[in-house]
Protein backbone atom coordinates (compact mmCIF):
# COMPACT_ATOMS: atom_id res chain seq x y z
CA UNK A 1 0.00 0.00 0.00
CA UNK A 2 1.29 3.37 -1.05
CA UNK A 3 0.92 6.85 0.99
CA UNK A 4 -0.30 9.61 -0.81
CA UNK A 5 -0.89 13.47 0.37
CA UNK A 6 -2.71 15.32 -1.16
CA UNK A 7 -4.50 18.87 -0.23
CA UNK A 8 -3.30 18.81 3.15
CA UNK A 9 -4.10 15.13 3.69
CA UNK A 10 -2.62 11.78 4.15
CA UNK A 11 -4.74 8.51 2.26
CA UNK A 12 -3.38 5.26 2.83
CA UNK A 13 -5.47 2.21 2.48
CA UNK A 14 -8.53 3.53 1.00
CA UNK A 15 -8.59 6.05 4.44
CA UNK A 16 -8.42 9.80 4.62
CA UNK A 17 -6.86 11.91 7.53
CA UNK A 18 -6.62 15.54 7.99
CA UNK A 19 -2.97 17.08 8.62
CA UNK A 20 -2.31 16.38 12.53
CA UNK A 21 -4.89 14.17 12.74
CA UNK A 22 -5.35 10.76 13.90
CA UNK A 23 -7.06 7.32 13.53
CA UNK A 24 -7.18 4.10 15.52
CA UNK A 25 -8.32 0.86 14.63
CA UNK A 26 -9.08 -2.79 15.63
CA UNK A 27 -8.24 -4.83 12.52
CA UNK A 28 -5.17 -4.35 12.12
CA UNK A 29 -4.60 -3.05 15.50
CA UNK A 30 -2.89 -0.01 14.58
CA UNK A 31 -2.72 4.12 15.33
CA UNK A 32 -2.23 6.13 12.10
CA UNK A 33 -0.89 9.51 12.80
CA UNK A 34 -0.78 11.96 9.92
CA UNK A 35 1.77 15.00 9.28
CA UNK A 36 0.61 16.28 5.67
CA UNK A 37 3.20 18.91 6.17
CA UNK A 38 6.07 16.98 6.35
CA UNK A 39 4.67 14.22 4.24
CA UNK A 40 4.56 11.38 7.02
CA UNK A 41 2.08 8.72 7.80
CA UNK A 42 3.20 7.30 11.06
CA UNK A 43 1.44 3.70 11.88
CA UNK A 44 2.28 2.33 15.59
CA UNK A 45 1.00 -1.40 16.12
CA UNK A 46 1.45 -3.90 19.25
CA UNK A 47 4.32 -5.12 20.78
CA UNK A 48 5.79 -8.52 19.69
CA UNK A 49 6.04 -10.62 22.50
CA UNK A 50 8.15 -13.66 22.95
CA UNK A 51 6.78 -16.73 24.61
CA UNK A 52 8.18 -19.57 22.52
CA UNK A 53 5.64 -21.74 20.32
CA UNK A 54 2.81 -19.63 22.17
CA UNK A 55 0.11 -17.37 20.44
CA UNK A 56 -0.45 -14.03 21.60
CA UNK A 57 -4.50 -13.59 21.13
CA UNK A 58 -6.14 -10.17 19.61
CA UNK A 59 -8.29 -8.80 21.77
CA UNK A 60 -11.94 -8.42 20.15
CA UNK A 61 -14.25 -5.45 19.80
CA UNK A 62 -11.32 -3.46 21.01
CA UNK A 63 -9.56 -0.28 19.30
CA UNK A 64 -5.97 0.15 19.52
CA UNK A 65 -4.11 -0.07 21.69
CA UNK A 66 -6.18 -2.01 23.76
CA UNK A 67 -6.75 -4.57 21.03
CA UNK A 68 -3.15 -5.67 21.00
CA UNK A 69 -2.48 -9.10 22.37
CA UNK A 70 -3.23 -10.33 26.05
CA UNK A 71 -3.05 -14.10 26.81
CA UNK A 72 -1.19 -16.44 25.04
CA UNK A 73 -2.46 -19.98 23.56
CA UNK A 74 0.06 -22.59 23.51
Amino acid sequence: YGVSFENGTCKYRNQTLEDGGFETFQYPCELWLCNATAKTLTVEGCNVRRYGSCIHVHKYNKYWPFCCPGHPIC
